[in-house]
């Protein structure tokens, strides 16, 4: 899901994840099962940054609830050096998110023999029990705690949130957004505790602005934070009473059926958005997040149903929206509506954007068997983006397809103009010299592609 990776609802911003970015396919009958975007050149890079690297991308993909490919990432980074407490922290952050309540118990172990002065283990049995529903007994764990680390009185401050003690939450986030995040400094914090501590209390400034603020109100400003931040239990916690609070509060509800879907409860979810749905149809964000956690559950017809919906609005993830429905109307073969919605997006197109063109040309030539669909679409590219030397491949290579190879050679020399080594341009050369019969010439540029 897609997907950290904000989309408005009702009174706040919450983040949302929609899937990644589809890999760069192959366009040569030969060279098929070659992909270059796979074939990485090391350049003496220490591996110590390697593995420091592959941890930050876990975390992305954790802000996206990619948790499958997060963990697989982080268990191979431990393969290489167990020693890395950062790899430890977003495993136990994935088994609580997921409640793998067995592989997390495990982990606590491990974390407990191998990093017995630091805090990761105390922080990973309090969100083992906060998972679990058991929040009194987390509180009282915590503040039984002789000197309470700064990541447990994150979790102080929002389980006494959570009881309305609002006056001691805000004492405890105030004293964490007063310390240093320098690592130089003897009593300091991640950068992220802090801006999690910081956003929190900013809920509480707009809150104060309400004079007749209604406590389900602070509570679901308080879980959109929460699930901004990765606590999606919480959030959900939180979202809960306010709904118990007010039952007809639609925010409530969609905030409820967000948290469950992080949490992959698809269930639970679907149950808590159809809800906000009855409660109010006109929210396109209801449709959105509804589309989202049908498709997890793998009711495809009923999740385009909603994404089209959604796309009745005005709406800031239109974009998304229309890629998610290419791929469940490729599924359908409802290619008329494919080639609708690539033209649409061909209009527009975003830089983070431009691989996903990619996959839509290849889906165009290969799957739809429609190279002047592909020759349109990566026209219309190169209209607003005259010197994209990928776009200007893209569209090479659909006309290769289409067999307009005059055409093609034409913009083969003006990629070559701009970028002489690069390894799209020496395949696509490749392709035009095998039609032309030049067998010779089109070995050399494949060799120069690899």
């Amino acid at each position: 899901m897609k997907i950290k990776k904000k989309i408005l609802i009702g009174l706040g911003i919450l983040l949302v994840s929609a899937g990644g970015f589809f890999g760069y396919q192959e366009y040569s009958k030969n060279y098929l099962n070659q992909n270059p975007a796979k074939k990485i050149i090391k350049l003496g890079v220490p591996r110590a940054m390697s593995l420091q690297g592959k941890i930050r991308e876990a975390k992305k993909l954790i802000n996206d609830s990619q948790f499958g490919k997060a963990s697989i990432l982080l268990s191979a980074v431990l393969q290489k050096d167990a020693t890395l407490i950062d790899a430890y922290e977003y495993l136990g952050e994935i088994y609580v998110q997921t409640q793998n309540f067995a592989k997390l118990n495990n982990l606590i172990k491990e974390t407990e023999k191998r990093f017995p002065t630091k805090s990761l283990t105390s922080t990973l049995k309090i969100k083992k029990l906060i998972a679990e529903n058991k929040l009194n007994e987390a509180l009282i764990i915590i503040e039984n705690t002789e000197e309470i680390p700064a990541n447990l009185k994150f979790y102080q401050a929002t389980l006494n949130a959570l009881k309305n003690d609002h006056t001691k939450s805000r004492e405890i986030l105030t004293e964490l957004a007063e310390m240093s995040t320098d690592k130089e400094n003897d009593e300091f914090i991640s950068e992220e505790l802090s801006k999690k501590s910081i956003n929190l209390l900013k809920v509480y400034e707009e809150f104060d602005e309400f004079a007749d603020g209604k406590n389900a109100h602070l509570f679901v400003l308080i879980a959109k934070k929460l699930a901004e931040n990765n606590e999606a239990i919480l959030a959900r916690e939180f979202a809960s009473i306010a709904i118990k609070e007010d039952s007809e509060y639609v925010d409530g509800w969609v905030l409820r059926g967000y948290a469950g879907y992080l949490m992959e409860d698809y269930v639970s979810a679907l149950e808590d958005l159809r809800q906000a749905y009855e409660l109010d149809p006109s929210r396109p964000e209801v449709y959105y997040f509804l589309a989202l956690a049908l498709e997890k559950s793998g009711n495809l017809p009923e999740a385009a149903l909603f994404f089209e919906k959604s796309l009745d609005f005005d709406f800031e993830f239109s974009r998304e929206i229309r890629w998610k429905l290419i791929s469940i109307l490729i599924n359908q073969k409802k290619y008329d509506k494919v080639i609708e919605l690539y033209k649409d997006l061909a209009k527009d197109s975003p830089k983070e954007e431009q691989k996903k063109f990619v996959s839509a040309t290849a889906t165009l030539i290969n799957i739809l068997k429609n190279p002047q669909a592909a020759i349109e679409i990566t026209k219309t590219l190169n209209k607003n983006n005259s010197n994209n030397v990928l776009f200007l491949n893209l569209e090479a290579w659909a006309l290769l397809k289409n067999n307009n190879l005059d055409e093609a050679e034409i913009l083969l020399a003006k990629t070559l103009k701009l970028e002489e080594n690069n390894p799209r341009t020496a395949l696509n050369m490749g392709i035009l010299y095998e039609s032309h019969g030049d067998y010779s010439l089109a070995r050399e540029w494949y060799k120069k592609k690899l």
